[in-house]
């Protein structure tokens, strides 16, 4: 009686992961595979000098990959902080003011205090990993950039983004958890 009541434990939970793991689909771009829920689609585009294609994922959110030489590496740049006397010249000159921080001492403010994302790296598929995603939720990258994949002969290191752009919070976790189970395709040599 305890060895079926072990055995019937054992079935329910298997059919429980299966019954769970309807909801996720494989993404399968060739190059890597990524596991989804199951709505999220690709989104097809045309890249100049690298593979690119999108992923809809639903309330009007869309992550893209860059795989390729030229890929971005999801590094935010510090934002420009400018002696708040500076603004009237610049505005009679018609800069653009935008983005810019405009303060009475630019060398006190705190560079970390004013970032948008948060960085970690970690190793997925056996690649390090560089993961961002937003300290504020819905404004932001969230996202992983593999810096080194392989070397190709004739183009050089490759690498890969994939990215989303203010996405819901459900979204930005959504995402972050199908980027841990990325799959790299290794290259076969011909």
């Amino acid at each position: 009686m305890k060895y079926i009541v072990i055995i019937m434990f054992f079935i329910s939970s298997c059919s429980h992961e299966i019954e769970k793991n309807k909801n996720i689909k494989k993404l399968d771009f060739k190059k890597f595979t990524i596991m989804t829920p199951h709505n999220w689609t690709i989104v097809n585009y045309n890249g100049i000098d690298s593979y690119v294609k999108g992923i809809a994922m639903g309330n009007g959110d869309t992550a893209t990959f860059d795989f390729g030489c030229y890929s971005n590496t999801l590094t935010e740049y510090d934002q420009k902080i400018i002696p708040l006397s500076q603004l009237p010249e610049m505005i009679k000159n018609g800069h653009d003011t935008s983005g810019i921080i405009f303060t009475t001492f630019p060398n006190f403010i705190d560079r970390d205090k004013i970032r948008k994302q948060n960085v970690n790296f970690d190793t997925i598929n056996g690649y390090e990993a560089k993961l961002v995603y937003p300290r504020k939720t819905g404004r932001g990258i969230t996202g992983v950039y593999f810096d080194s994949l392989y070397n190709e002969n004739t183009i050089g290191r490759v690498r890969l983004n994939l990215y989303g752009t203010n996405l819901t919070s459900k979204n930005e976790q959504l995402l972050l958890n199908a980027i841990q189970t990325i799959k790299i395709t290794t290259p076969t040599k011909e």
